[in-house]
């Protein structure tokens, strides 16, 4: 919507973004588009914090869609990342050999209100946008990215032995 602000025709706007294929390469088309219209509107350190938030929406959720996830009723929820475990040259490529990472409800709540976050920011700088001048909708204060799994030797999965050599905990 950032661009139909820019553009003033959102039929356009959405052609041409979703005429681009991948969210990073949509993320870096937007940004090449709507530069000239953010700087004069002397938004444009807003708009790059914006961009940072986007890009760690995205990682994350290429992250969760992706991976693939392992639970147990006692421990919780864990997930990993095959492609990262094929790419690795350490270890066998079993069941338990692979880095899990833990998450629970309330590190997730987190990831949730940064995207929160991050959509209001998006919202923010579209009436920026279309008014070319301040108005009453306040800027979101700032989150941190939070991690996206919890330490993960806090977090064992009890179907993983610490004593094997084919379990390595990431830095």
């Amino acid at each position: 919507m950032c661009l139909a602000r820019t553009m003033n025709d959102e039929e356009a706007a959405l052609r041409k973004y979703f005429g681009q294929r991948g969210e990073e390469k949509r993320l870096n088309f937007i940004k090449s588009e709507i530069k000239d219209a953010i700087e004069k509107a002397g938004l444009l350190d807003k708009y790059n914090q914006i961009h940072e938030n986007l890009d760690f929406c995205r990682k994350t959720r290429n992250n969760f869609a992706h991976c693939h996830r392992a639970d147990d009723l006692s421990a919780g929820i864990f997930y990993v990342t095959l492609e990262d475990s094929a790419k690795s040259e350490v270890g066998r490529f079993t069941f338990t050999a692979h880095q899990y990472y833990h998450v629970d409800a309330p590190l997730l709540e987190k990831i949730e209100a940064y995207f929160w976050m991050t959509m209001q920011r998006l919202q923010w700088l579209e009436s920026e946008i279309r008014l070319y001048s301040k108005n009453t909708v306040q800027w979101p204060n700032d989150l941190s990215p939070p991690k996206l799994h919890n330490p993960p030797e806090k977090h064992i999965p009890p179907w993983q032995d610490e004593q094997k050599n084919d379990y390595k905990v990431a830095e």
